[in-house]
């Protein structure tokens, strides 16, 4: 048996490092053929992820409070199988998700021999910054409404609930936007500001190395 299993690890691993080699060799081909293209594909993906993270935290604090509107409950056993699926439960960890943020700055936005462009580095890092505040305003939420964690009798009602779907709501909503702001302005090749969080804005601008123009990243010396 151990034979087997080593014939197969000396044939299966140089397939698997040469095809992983050439699927390397293939994007930087396609990047510096497409870079308009391959950047917004990249983009895509990012704030698909980060909006992949705001849908599944959103739904499973509600579902795990007992506190899902109306309008969701036909849709619980649709959600749940969501919510259980296990490539969202892995890359919605909100233990992995600070790791991953952690990883990506250290090797994507702060290294400098990478073909990633500014743009792309600046947006990792408001999206990740989005995403870690979304977490932390999501289980500031959990921690306001799971009052059963002091009394074990305690149940949800209807002025909890209204106000639960009030807070969970605007979350969601403010964040959606957020989200759709940013990528849009990043589809146009801007670094996208805003004037309530220039504090986020600026920080993001330093990691990625732009110079500042009046409080904006300075686009004419980011290339």
């Amino acid at each position: 048996m151990n034979k087997i299993l080593k014939n197969i690890s000396k044939e299966v691993f140089p397939l698997l490092q040469r095809l992983f080699s050439e699927s390397l060799i293939i994007l930087e081909v396609f990047n510096s053929t497409f870079p308009i293209m391959s950047q917004q594909i990249q983009l895509t993906c990012l704030y698909f992820f980060a909006f992949t993270q705001l849908i599944y935290h959103t739904c499973y604090t509600m579902v795990h409070l007992g506190g899902a509107p109306t309008l969701l409950l036909s849709s619980i056993p649709a959600i749940n199988d969501f919510l259980n699926f296990p490539v969202f439960k892995l890359f919605c960890n909100t233990d992995l998700v600070f790791l991953m943020s952690y990883l990506i700055l250290d090797f994507l936005v702060l290294k400098k021999n990478n073909n990633i462009s500014k743009l792309m580095k600046y947006n990792l890092v408001i999206a990740f910054s989005f995403i870690m505040l979304q977490a932390l305003t999501l289980g500031f939420w959990d921690l306001i409404f799971n009052q059963s964690i002091f009394d074990a009798s305690y149940k949800l009602t209807k002025v909890n609930l209204g106000l639960l779907h009030l807070c969970f709501f605007s979350t969601f909503v403010l964040f959606s936007f957020l989200y759709a702001y940013f990528y849009i302005k990043s589809l146009f090749g801007l670094f996208a500001t805003f004037p309530r969080l220039y504090w986020i804005t600026n920080s993001a601008a330093f990691w990625a190395r732009i110079p500042l123009s009046n409080q904006t990243p300075n686009m004419k010396n980011s290339n």
